[in-house]
């Protein structure tokens, strides 16, 4: 997958509820975290610290934890809460229906990489061919290509942010669980998340 198809659906999928979580928590500062030392009488090794949470996502109730499925279940419930905002035809046209959180998550942990596995992605690939335009030895992209990306544009058009940030937050916890599935127990993905966009906006 080439750069720009790549930066491409990271707009598709950061935009709404990423961009949305982005700035509200851009304008808070982090705050300070005091280190209190502990004495134990014994001394063992320390466990590894988890990072701190920058970002914070607030913290569902626990009515709302209660509600939500298990990760391995949860597909139907994000599925039926993403129709809502775009419509069911929108959803099928441009994701995949299987292990979205998933897949979302190592979407946005792999953006900033070179190479991204194109079975792992929750978005569908643009219909038809790449097309490049020639003008001697230099090979640009061909105006026409713009076409195969509107699907992908107009849905990003159609996410209400507000309501897709409510989206986002309600599910967070199995993000969270999904990013400590990946290999990071000890991290926190709505800073990666962050992280992520500020490399693309760089």
């Amino acid at each position: 997958m080439n750069k720009t198809t790549r930066n491409l659906l990271a707009l598709v999928l950061l935009s709404g509820a990423a961009v949305g979580v982005y700035f509200w928590q851009r304008g808070r500062a982090p705050e300070p975290r005091l280190l209190v030392p502990v004495e134990t009488p014994h001394p063992t090794a320390p466990a590894a610290p988890k990072p701190p949470e920058n970002y914070p996502i607030p913290a569902a109730q626990d009515a709302a934890l209660e509600s939500l499925p298990t990760l391995s279940k949860s597909d139907p419930a994000l599925w039926a809460g993403l129709s809502a905002l775009v419509g069911p035809t929108s959803m099928k046209r441009l994701f995949y229906p299987n292990e979205m959180i998933r897949h979302i998550v190592v979407t946005i942990d792999n953006l900033p990489r070179e190479t991204m596995a194109a079975r792992l992605l929750p978005i569908k690939p643009a219909q038809g061919k790449f097309m490049v335009a020639a003008s001697g030895k230099n090979m640009t992209i061909a105006p026409e290509n713009a076409g195969r990306y509107m699907p992908y544009i107009r849905f990003a058009d159609m996410v209400g942010t507000k309501r897709l940030v409510a989206v986002y937050i309600h599910f967070y916890p199995l993000f969270q669980r999904a990013y400590e599935d990946l290999g990071y127990p000890n991290g926190y993905f709505n800073n990666r998340l962050v992280a992520v966009i500020d490399h693309l906006l760089a």
